[in-house]
């Protein structure tokens, strides 16, 4: 997202009060786009209900089978997409560096492809298995792929310069989403909550499909040679799955629990464990917002120096000094991470109280699980944040390590907190997010320290070969010369 977060960054060069409130806007919809939108959606969505169903006995029943149904397609589309996005996104950061830009619209469809087969053949078989309707499944089904579509097209895009489509794409389908919600619940109850909002979230990613063809041109063919990453990078494939895993994984703990409440057929919730949490997410939008425009950037400005200077072989003096730079850069932007962020999570910890009776929500266990949330978010934005940095040095079994600890972590402290009580809900995602930004402060530190040796030592090494005719000259070229048939080249 580097690409994108220096052309956000001219906007701030303006030095206007209106162009920096454009510029984190901007930053904050692109970085945090499709979740908090959907969240401000479905809020919308559920103070709006009511005067849709306010005539019909069975309302909170219908409301309460499209939210879990709503959350359990961005669920499960984010931890099965999870499985490739990595593969896929260094495999466009590769073609990108070596101008083979035009594989990207083939690799595009091609992943698209496989998409709709898998997600459109498990999402089925799930949703009806929760015995609504047909119509119910179809549409809970469609929804299901298009979802999953929309993270793989943000991957591509996120080379392409059209910030403003992507942001209008993004604002006009979530419109849609609600408008065309109320609408067909109104005349259609659930099914047409649900074709209503599917209908949004088809806008957004054909908006998007159109912005990655008119950026990089229309497909010619199929390619499946992002598959060859799988093998290649395979810590990418866990990375994927496992930070995803450890997002949602509290969650579905509470809601099998019998602290659960079971809606219809396999959808469950836990509203008083849900709802805080995902308010609490949206407090770390300002710190993506951040990381995007700020850190991001100027992180990458000197990590290129850095490595532009090891290529050009420089003195080990100037790379040295790159280096610090570099250090310098992300220990600045940390802190003023730590400035922003740190004020609202603690506002938000503060008042909390208030903050959730606007929401109508006063449980106090509720607000409890919310101050939690809130500051195991704040530790939650700091670890994606020094995975990202971990990953463009490459340090993939390091960020592996730490987002394996981040999952298993918040598995087994969550259902300690289950055992201990409600004084402890929430406690569980807060000492795992701790930990697991220990770990990779720790990581971080220990190779950026020893970062011109691990670039160095990890160099390929030149095998020796005995020397022979066949080496010195071999009809492919591959030795030292390349071999010539004089005969034939008289003849010819």
């Amino acid at each position: 997202m580097a690409g994108i977060g220096f052309r956000l960054k001219k906007m701030l060069m303006e030095d206007t009060y209106a162009s920096i409130v454009k510029a984190y806007l901007y930053s904050a919809v692109i970085s945090s786009g499709p979740w908090f939108l959907s969240i401000v959606c479905l809020s919308f969505l559920g103070i709006l209900s009511p005067l849709v169903f306010n005539e019909k006995a069975d309302a909170v029943l219908l409301w309460d089978i499209f939210g879990a149904t709503i959350v359990y397609i961005f669920a499960f589309s984010l931890i099965t997409t999870g499985l490739i996005t990595m593969i896929i996104t260094r495999y466009i950061a590769d073609k990108i560096y070596l101008n083979e830009s035009k594989a990207i619209p083939a690799t595009f469809v091609s992943i698209i492809s496989i998409i709709i087969l898998v997600q459109g053949l498990t999402g089925i078989v799930f949703f009806l298995l929760n015995t609504q309707s047909l119509f119910y499944a179809i549409f809970g089904t469609m929804l299901y792929i298009i979802v999953s579509c929309i993270w793989i097209a943000l991957l591509f895009l996120s080379a392409s310069e059209n910030y403003n489509m992507i942001i209008a794409l993004f604002f006009i389908g979530s419109v849609v989403s609600l408008g065309a919600a109320l609408l067909g619940g109104k005349y259609f109850e659930l099914d047409g909550f649900l074709a209503g909002y599917t209908a949004g979230q088809a806008i957004i990613f054909f908006g998007f499909a159109f912005v990655i063809f008119d950026e990089f041109g229309p497909p010619r063919d199929f390619t499946f040679d992002f598959f060859k990453y799988g093998k290649q990078y395979y810590e990418l494939v866990f990375i994927g799955a496992f930070y995803y895993i450890a997002i949602w994984a509290d969650k579905f703990i509470f809601w099998f629990s019998e602290q659960g409440r079971q809606i219809s057929g396999l959808l469950y919730n836990y509203t008083a464990y849900d709802s805080p949490l995902f308010i609490a997410y949206i407090t770390i939008v300002p710190a993506l917002a951040i990381f995007l425009l700020n850190i991001e950037t100027g992180f990458y400005e000197e990590y290129k120096a850095f490595y532009e200077f090891v290529m050009a072989k420089q003195p080990l003096r100037k790379i040295v000094e790159k280096k610090q730079n570099m250090v310098k850069i992300i220990k600045n932007s940390f802190l003023e991470l730590f400035k922003v962020q740190g004020t609202i999570t603690f506002l938000a910890v503060y008042f909390a109280p208030l903050i959730l009776k606007g929401l109508r929500i006063t449980d106090p266990v509720s607000i409890q699980i919310f101050r939690f949330g809130t500051i195991g978010a704040f530790f939650h934005a700091y670890v994606l944040i020094i995975t990202i940095i971990l990953l463009y040095y490459n340090l993939r079994m390091e960020t592996l390590i730490v987002v394996s600890v981040f999952a298993f972590s918040n598995i087994g402290l969550t259902f300690l907190s289950k055992f201990l009580g409600p004084p402890t809900y929430g406690l569980g995602y807060l000492i795992a997010c701790s930990l697991s930004l220990a770990l990779s402060f720790y990581f971080l530190y220990v190779r950026i320290k020893d970062l011109e040796y691990i670039t160095f030592s990890q160099q390929p090494v030149l095998g020796k070969k005995d020397d022979s005719p066949q080496l010195r000259a071999q009809v492919n070229g591959d030795g030292y010369g390349q071999y010539i048939d004089l005969k034939a080249a008289r003849a010819d």
